[in-house]
């Protein structure tokens, strides 16, 4: 039997076409693999803090899926870690021209407020203002795989590096050194002690310009605890003496505080304040009284608001007169 040509090639054609099929449906799955296993290292090398790795590996992802929304929020990730911002929000950018995901418009929405905060809700950056909007300060802060603090710098608003804190835990893992900061930005140092229960004894907070506050804790067992404070000056005097009596409920919320100022060689009464706490046990709400028992003729009331985001981070603290009206707002 004489089997012509063209018979041949048909039945060549159709013996090649199952494995040009299972080619086409294999480099997809190889692909899609190669790419899960990149956003799977480049996770790892950011857990382990190996940014430059991290960066190699998300990039990589991004070159197998241009459009991988995981791989960009990944890179900008890395770089908010790094403190390098400008490049975060690079990415942000490029990313959302290219894919139009929601979430990178949010990322860059982010980056262009006064809070930056990493996937794991960590505060990374905070900028300060005056009250006509001018920058005064802004802090970077790092932590450790543990997600605890490892360092606050602090910069002017020329982005020159002003102060810096390390932070330093003990074998319990509480802070001995840590810090806070002003609503101007002061970066303020702290040296804490704790008793052989953990509770703080003794803190001791040191101002840029030289000042010093110590204030030592004694606890009752009526739900009191009393702060007496001292404040120094950069030469070394007594600037101010005071004592705050804070009272807390069964879940210990602080509910009420009365504060005592040392003027010529007496004690006054210089405020009373009642708190409100939302189910979290965070202070929503204060009424403060200045000069509660009339004693210079001076009392006055104020109330405070809090505000949180659903973080539970602070966002905001209005101050309102007797009359409602605002005084002042601080955004956060």
């Amino acid at each position: 039997m004489i089997i012509s040509k063209r018979v041949v090639i048909l039945l060549l054609i159709m013996l090649m076409i199952p494995g040009v099929i299972g080619v086409i449906m294999i480099h997809p799955v190889r692909g899609q693999k190669r790419m899960s296993k990149q956003l799977e290292m480049g996770q790892h090398y950011l857990e382990e803090l190996d940014y430059e790795q991290a960066i190699v590996s998300f990039n990589i992802a991004l070159e197998i899926d241009p459009m991988s929304v995981e791989a960009y929020l990944g890179i900008i990730e890395v770089y908010l870690r790094m403190g390098n911002f400008d490049k975060a929000m690079e990415y942000a950018k490029k990313g959302y021209e290219i894919t139009g995901e929601e979430c990178l418009k949010e990322k860059i929405d982010m980056l262009e407020s006064d809070r930056i905060v990493d996937s794991r809700g960590k505060v990374l950056k905070i900028e300060f203002y005056d009250g006509e909007g001018g920058l005064l300060a802004w802090h970077w802060y790092t932590y450790d795989k543990e997600g605890n603090v490892l360092k606050v710098v602090a910069y002017d608003a020329d982005d020159r590096e002003v102060n810096y804190v390390d932070y330093v835990y003990d074998a319990e893992g509480r802070e001995i050194v840590c810090s806070s900061n002003s609503v101007v930005g002061d970066l303020i140092r702290y040296e804490r002690e704790y008793d052989n229960t953990g509770r703080v004894i003794v803190d001791k907070s040191y101002w840029p310009n030289g000042d010093c506050d110590i204030c030592e804790y004694t606890y009752n067992d009526n739900n009191v605890t009393k702060r007496e404070i001292i404040s120094y000056s950069s030469n070394g005097s007594v600037r101010n003496r005071r004592y705050i009596l804070d009272e807390y409920d069964d879940n210990k919320n602080i509910i009420k505080q009365d504060t005592y100022d040392e003027i010529e060689n007496e004690w006054f009464h210089s405020w009373e304040t009642i708190m409100e706490c939302n189910e979290k046990g965070q202070t929503i709400q204060e009424c403060s009284w200045y000069d509660p028992d009339n004693q210079r003729g001076e009392k006055t009331k104020e109330i405070t608001k809090y505000e949180y985001n659903e973080r539970g981070e602070l966002v905001a603290l209005r101050i309102y007169n007797e009359e409602g009206k605002m005084m002042n707002e601080i955004l956060y």
